[in-house]
């Protein structure tokens, strides 16, 4: 279930890359001609850049990306639903009022039942007493003072 969608201060720094580097000009010592670098443009590049110097911003204006609002992966949340509700009335009544632009990814949706093998299984073991503890503790103790005093002889 998505939480939250991308907004405006990760993306102030891909605009002004894309402004300002597209064409550098570098010089290679003197009297040399200048060499013509172009700054890569494919979608994996600038959000590597958009992610590494980008800046979030949660009143910023929703970023799209070919008409479709960008999920911000930062902000991804899961529900369990139970098996027999309704997976939209149940994201109208329990989460819309807390985050109001969650939506659902029905593509990652997946239907199946947890089962809690410890909360069915699991039998309680009362720790030892602290005295048989501390008694144990002791003698491995003196058991390795007495090692220790072999190997120092």
């Amino acid at each position: 279930m998505g939480r939250g969608v991308r907004r405006s201060g990760a993306y102030v720094a891909r605009l002004v890359l894309d402004d300002q580097i597209r064409g550098v000009h570098c010089a290679q010592g003197r009297g040399s001609r200048g060499l013509s670098l172009t700054w890569p443009s494919g979608a994996p590049f600038a959000k590597a850049v958009r992610e590494t110097i980008g800046v979030r911003d949660p009143e910023g204006e929703v970023q799209k990306i070919k008409g479709a609002s960008e999920p911000d992966a930062d902000l991804r949340d899961y529900e369990n639903v139970p098996l027999g509700k309704d997976v939209e009335g149940y994201l109208k009544r329990e989460v819309l009022p807390h985050v109001p632009d969650a939506w659902i990814d029905h593509t990652k949706t997946k239907i199946g039942y947890e089962i809690p093998f410890t909360r069915h299984f699991y039998v309680y073991k009362p720790p030892r007493p602290l005295a048989e503890i501390d008694a144990e503790l002791k003698s491995l103790e003196a058991e390795i003072q007495a090692l220790l005093g072999e190997v120092t002889e």
